[in-house]
């Protein structure tokens, strides 16, 4: 009986931890309100423009910003989709947390946010169809929040697809199943 109760106990915290990606909300009115965008995606690197500019990348924007955003990913790569311009993003219901539809499929594994001075690359890590970040992880020159601030463009990337956390929870979940039958297996042999 404690056996099952310890696995009772595992099972609900892997649940727990692969739901709580899934916790913010479009609180702006419109036709997004209350929209679910999933959980915060991760910022792998920014630069600022005039650093990004100082590289001397050959090409044109796009291929000097998909020349960077490998290096960042190095040894991975990935190959650039679509830029979208003057991007809108809702508040949500998390301090300092936005989100941005993302426009067309396919989903993008990452993102570059952009405006003037900046450019931040994340993860899309939890919600493909939205990209989601905490404006107090940016540097201050990308100015998220202030009411005149647009985000002058968001350059996607194809990548390798992430695995969901709820697939991630069946995947772990079945394989805690196996590991108990082939022990249980396993003691009825000895």
């Amino acid at each position: 009986m404690k056996k099952i109760k310890i696995l009772l106990a595992l099972l609900f915290l892997c649940f727990g931890m692969a739901t709580m990606g899934w916790c913010y909300t479009i609180t702006d009115p419109g036709s997004y309100f209350d929209s679910d965008v999933g959980g915060l995606d991760s910022l792998m690197e920014d630069i600022s423009k005039a650093d990004f500019d100082s590289l001397l990348l050959t090409g044109n924007n796009w291929e000097q910003e998909t020349a960077w955003v490998n290096s960042v990913l190095s040894p991975d790569s990935v190959t650039f989709y679509v830029k979208n311009e003057n991007v809108a993003y809702y508040n949500t219901n998390g301090e300092q947390v936005f989100a941005f539809p993302m426009a067309t499929p396919p989903e993008s594994e990452y993102f570059l946010l952009k405006n003037s001075t900046w450019y931040a690359l994340f993860r899309n890590n939890v919600e493909m169809g939205w990209g989601v970040f905490n404006s107090s992880l940016l540097p201050e020159g990308m100015n998220i929040g202030d009411d005149e601030f647009i985000i002058s463009h968001v350059d996607r990337f194809e990548g390798t697809p992430i695995p969901e956390p709820a697939t991630m929870l069946l995947l772990g979940t079945g394989l805690v199943g196996l590991a108990g039958a082939s022990r249980k297996k396993f003691m009825k042999k000895s």
